[in-house]
């Protein structure tokens, strides 16, 4: 009999262990997962990708550019850190390009070229909490498309040559892009390369591919926790009604295999973008960040030759 009674009791601990256990992780899982996307250098993450926590300036002569950095400040008193090349004959406009979730503008610094040899300024932003600037969280273009308002004004003080603006951006930074565009009569064309259309939609693949977590079924508890921890309404990430305001010329670029923003995300953009001079360009066999490798050569011509079509119509 106490022998039984002996294996009961562990029992009863095991199992209260695990009940333990389970708690810790649901509570870890429902609160602090949400965190490691919103929070740009989060420690977990940091784990897995340490460059997260290097700061790094942009080296001009490695690449052998003019440049010149500058900072300014955003409407809740956050310092951005960019930096302006200039361009080469005659001034065509200034392409400012916005990186990615936990990126920086230093991925720019090999293409700048492109840009300015074709008479265009060229201008690249770290993000707010990424790099050089500051910031914890992300809003996932919610807050920096007042940032980018905030560059653009600061542009035309610091650089009064400056404009028409194009916006150039990449995944968050894309999705940036065509939420400031419809802000400012100044911004003349996007770029989109891999944007989403409705952030809710890509929550449970920012869990996966940051967190390793499949929420595939729970997207709409996902999705709150996310939105929760940003402080930002559940419907500001939804740009649908903003392309159906979106008159300029936009070029909407996306891999057709990417696994982080599903390529249906930019067909979504493209078939609600009330613009006549819009442009879908999907590029088979690509991925999220590898657009211009499996391109090809050519890959930037195609891009600043929209540009400067559109230009001439403009």
């Amino acid at each position: 009999m106490r022998r039984l009674m002996i294996f009961r009791r562990k029992i009863f601990i095991f199992l209260f262990l695990n009940l333990l256990a389970g708690v810790f992780l649901a509570f870890w899982g429902w609160f602090y997962i949400p965190k490691i996307v919103a929070q740009v250098k989060n420690p977990i993450a940091g784990w897995f990708n340490p460059a997260l926590e290097e700061i790094k300036s942009p080296n001009f002569d490695k690449f052998e550019l003019q440049g010149e950095n500058f900072k300014f400040y955003t409407f809740d008193s956050l310092q951005i850190s960019g930096y302006h090349i200039p361009h080469e004959g005659v001034y065509k406009g200034t392409v400012i390009a916005l990186h990615g979730y936990r990126s920086n503008k230093n991925k720019y610094l090999p293409i700048a070229k492109h840009f300015t040899r074709r008479g265009f300024d060229f201008v690249a932003i770290d993000l707010r909490g990424h790099n050089e600037s500051q910031g914890e969280y992300t809003g996932f273009s919610y807050y920096e498309r007042k940032d980018v308002l905030r560059l653009i004004e600061f542009l035309k003080e610091k650089y009064p040559h400056s404009g028409p603006f194009i916006l150039y951006g990449h995944s968050v930074g894309a999705s940036t892009a065509i939420a400031s565009s419809v802000l400012s009569q100044d911004v003349k064309m996007v770029i989109s390369e891999s944007a989403f259309a409705d952030f809710r939609d890509i929550v449970p693949h920012y869990l996966n591919y940051y967190a390793g977590v499949d929420w595939d079924n729970m997207a709409q508890e996902g999705s709150r926790f996310v939105f929760e921890q940003l402080h930002i309404p559940e419907d500001s990430l939804n740009l649908v009604p903003v392309v159906q305001r979106l008159k300029i010329p936009v070029l909407y670029i996306h891999g057709e295999k990417d696994p982080k923003i599903p390529v249906t995300q930019t067909y979504k953009l493209y078939n609600n973008t009330a613009s006549e001079n819009k442009k879908l360009w999907i590029i088979t066999g690509a991925k999220h960040i590898d657009l211009a490798t499996q391109y090809g050569e050519g890959y930037y011509d195609k891009i600043t030759a929209f540009i400067e079509d559109n230009l001439l119509l403009n």
